[in-house]
């Protein structure tokens, strides 16, 4: 099953200034991500929004695109941390035998290696969490094998309305990997904005559950609850949050 760009009218990717070597987990084995990169430790995490739609009308019907972004204790080479994307699957790299996908777009988990520590400058909102204070380091192929055995790695984008379609779910999927990170005890649960770098005016941020189920823009935090996605196999930790659209 290939899905065409020109079906979608929210075409999510990654930013055109971001490395193009990926992989993705979903379709392939964590062991095809080289081996120095996965023994290198996970000292830092964020969460980056950003922008998908533009202009003050669209700011709404075009919620934020979150990712996870992770700094190395030690470079790997040229890379400085990875960045934890779900994609939509536009090259039907994903199996999909079986499932249907009426209102469904499948999603691929994709980690891309990345040279910079910190976040990207291309987002509208940035976010770094705290991690407890006695915990060690984690090499980055533990960190991803934890969420893989659950299985979030097979998730499905939500669509209707067919061709000019919005897909949702990306917020869905990053809250999940969030709530495990922090069970998991790599992040306590606390939070602080750090892009962009003037916060006058914007509201404080103290927790995980502060920097979801809003939209973000130049200047502005307001409510936009998380539409669901699908995970096929993972069962939500959170699944009846205040941050998520009420279930039909």
């Amino acid at each position: 099953m290939n899905f065409r760009e020109w079906d979608l009218s929210t075409t999510l990717g990654l930013p055109p200034n971001f490395p193009r070597v990926d992989y993705n987990i979903t379709r392939d084995s964590i062991d095809n991500i080289p081996r120095g990169c996965r023994r290198s430790n996970c000292e830092r995490f964020y969460l980056e929004f950003l922008e998908v739609g533009r202009g003050p009308r669209q700011l709404q019907q075009y919620p934020n695109y979150a990712y996870i972004k992770i700094d190395f204790a030690r470079n790997f080479g040229e890379y400085e941390g990875v960045g934890i994307f779900i994609l939509p699957d536009l090259d039907g790299s994903v199996p999909v035998d079986g499932v249907d996908f009426s209102e469904h777009i499948p999603g691929k988990m994709v980690v891309v290696p990345l040279p910079y520590t910190q976040v990207s400058g291309a987002s509208v909102r940035a976010f770094q969490f705290s991690t407890p204070s006695r915990s060690d380091s984690m090499p980055l192929g533990g960190l991803l094998s934890s969420m893989t055995r659950t299985g979030m790695q097979h998730f499905d984008f939500c669509q209707s309305g067919g061709r000019n379609s919005l897909l949702r779910g990306c917020r869905d999927f990053v809250f999940q990997m969030l709530i495990h990170m922090m069970l998991s005890g790599h992040i306590d649960g606390g939070a602080r904005t750090i892009w962009p770098a003037s916060r006058y005016g914007l509201p404080d941020v103290k927790g995980v559950s502060d920097t979801m189920g809003k939209q973000f823009g130049p200047g502005m935090d307001a409510e936009n609850l998380i539409r669901r996605g699908r995970f096929r196999n993972f069962q939500r930790k959170v699944a009846t949050s205040s941050k998520y659209e009420p279930e039909l």
